[in-house]
């Protein structure tokens, strides 16, 4: 009985203490943020089946079929080739750089402090 009177002034004790102060800190963590790579919308390549639609004798095909001998016909026909060789070569072109500014664009992405 007499240990009641003492573990109640302790209570009380501690209920009469101050209450702990609060303090803010601001720190500083680096925070990973994912970047988003904008290299901007395709550009209509050279190679595309709009682009090789303008040949420049469509019906050359169809001459050189009728008369295989018809010198017209042939050079009508050489002059398509060269066409379409020439767009794909050049829309090929297109798409290597337009890989590499990409490319490039991801590689920064992850450098980045």
């Amino acid at each position: 009985m007499k240990y009641i009177p003492l573990a109640t002034i302790f209570l009380c004790a501690g209920c009469a203490a101050q209450a702990p102060e609060i303090q803010t800190q601001i720190v500083k963590v680096e925070v990973p943020v994912p970047c988003k790579v904008n290299v901007g919308p395709d550009p209509a390549y050279s190679d595309t089946d709009a682009e090789l639609s303008k040949v420049p004798y469509p019906n050359a095909v169809a001459a050189y079929v009728a008369n295989p001998n018809d010198p017209i016909a042939l050079k009508q026909m050489g002059e398509n080739m060269l066409f379409i060789i020439s767009h794909y070569r050049a829309g090929r072109g297109e798409r290597i750089a337009r890989d590499t500014k990409k490319q490039t664009a991801i590689d920064s992405c992850g450098k980045m402090p």
